[in-house]
């Protein structure tokens, strides 16, 4: 069941207290950027994640991924529902 609730938020704190009761489990918890207490580290993602892995060619005219734990490295694709999986290592520094 979906329920959609809104709310007037006119400061920043007020946006971080609706994010963080918006969810019963906690998962949602905010952090303000330039707070020493709790400061949000960013990263380069792309740039770490060049020395790993190399990028999947042509990944748009994928429409489904599977991605199992027990194979690192392998992703299998599919261009439709109904075409045949594609396997594609990715591991940049040794064969999958």
């Amino acid at each position: 069941m979906e329920v959609k609730v809104l709310c007037d938020a006119e400061t920043i704190e007020a946006v971080a207290e609706t994010v963080s009761t918006s969810l019963r489990s906690g998962l949602n918890v905010p952090h303000m950027i330039g707070d020493l207490e709790k400061p949000v580290h960013l990263y380069h993602w792309k740039t770490f994640l060049a020395q790993l892995f190399i990028p999947l060619k042509n990944i748009r005219k994928y429409q489904h991924f599977l991605i199992d734990a027990g194979k690192p490295g392998l992703v299998f694709c599919k261009t439709s529902e109904k075409s045949t999986v594609e396997t594609h290592c990715l591991l940049n520094f040794k064969e999958c």
